[in-house]
């Protein structure tokens, strides 16, 4: 579904991109500007956190259809 925020049509992904985006920049400013001290590995996190959470639930999806397909291929040998 598309939406219009500030005259930019952009859909629910996009709003997430955006907005992660976004809280980089600030995290990045702060960091540079020392309002924080935490380590760069952390004020990176909006930029690798997705990536690591996608991967996961991918790796995750993945290894619960082959876990079903080896069930099933064990039933198939135990029948015969």
């Amino acid at each position: 579904m598309w939406k219009t925020y500030a005259g930019i049509v952009c859909d629910k992904y996009d709003i997430f991109f955006i907005v992660d985006g976004t809280v980089l920049i600030i995290f990045i400013l702060q960091k540079l500007t020392g309002v924080i001290s935490w380590s760069w590995l952390w004020v990176l996190v909006p930029l690798w956190a997705p990536i690591i959470l996608f991967a996961g639930a991918f790796l995750f999806i993945h290894i619960v259809l082959l876990l079903g397909k080896l069930q099933n291929l064990f039933k198939e040998v135990i029948k015969t």
